[in-house]
């Protein structure tokens, strides 16, 4: 894959769950590639500003929000304070799911399902609707899912990173007249598939480390890949 670094400069970023882990690459990626990137997390103040010193030490420019996505209104908030931040359009969205609550059938609760459905699929949905207005022609959006440290297969981790393939496809046919692209990376066994949206064709596997898939991400938001 070629150099990406400065080819996202001008270009304004938003990452979702970007204390640790996938999240924190992808964010760290987009700096250095020259975009000034909002820090989203939910409950982890220390471990997000640590990754905007990162970006800055790089010389990007980034900072920090706070806002709980699985909250009803945690997406009207987190797109409303983006806004007042990046002005009237915004060039990268990149929500990070995270698999963290799930379990076997056995053990399996509706509070933990309905909790892991809301963070990553109905968030995504209402912080796109909330995000239109600022998402233009060109501008990008890309759902990377990190599964969580035990990524066995379950019903009901299947069910929410089902849900989130399937609003991923939707988006990306909803949005495609827009000008908008729609890209996923995310898992397929135990390597991650990259595919353009709405097409749903693997373009290319990829390893699950956070390093590669940010490298992934910034290539496609870039016009690299």
């Amino acid at each position: 894959m070629k150099d990406t670094v400065h080819s996202c400069s001008g270009k304004t970023a938003l990452v979702t769950s970007a204390a640790r882990g996938t999240g924190r690459a992808v964010a760290v990626a987009l700096g250095k590639a020259g975009a000034q990137v909002l820090v989203h997390h939910t409950r982890s103040p220390a471990a997000a500003d640590q990754t905007v010193s990162d970006i800055r030490a790089n010389g990007g420019k980034a900072m920090a929000l706070a806002v709980d996505l699985s909250s009803h209104d945690g997406p009207q908030e987190l797109a409303t304070r983006t806004r007042t931040i990046i002005g009237d359009r915004l060039d990268i969205l990149v929500f990070n799911a995270r698999l963290t609550k799930t379990a076997s059938a056995e053990r399996a609760t509706a509070e933990a399902f309905d909790a892991e459905f809301a963070a990553n699929v109905r968030a995504p949905l209402f912080l796109v609707q909330e995000l239109l207005p600022v998402l233009s022609r060109g501008s990008r959006f890309v759902v990377t899912l990190e599964p969580p440290p035990a990524p066995e297969r379950n019903p009901a981790s299947s069910s929410v990173q089902g849900g989130l393939e399937s609003l991923v496809n939707e988006l990306g046919s909803s949005l495609r007249d827009r000008g908008i692209r729609v890209d996923s990376v995310m898992p397929a066994g135990t390597a991650y598939a990259v595919a353009e949206q709405p097409l749903g064709e693997e373009d290319a596997i990829r390893s699950a480390r956070p390093a590669e898939i940010a490298r992934t991400v910034t290539a496609l938001v870039s016009g690299a890949a």
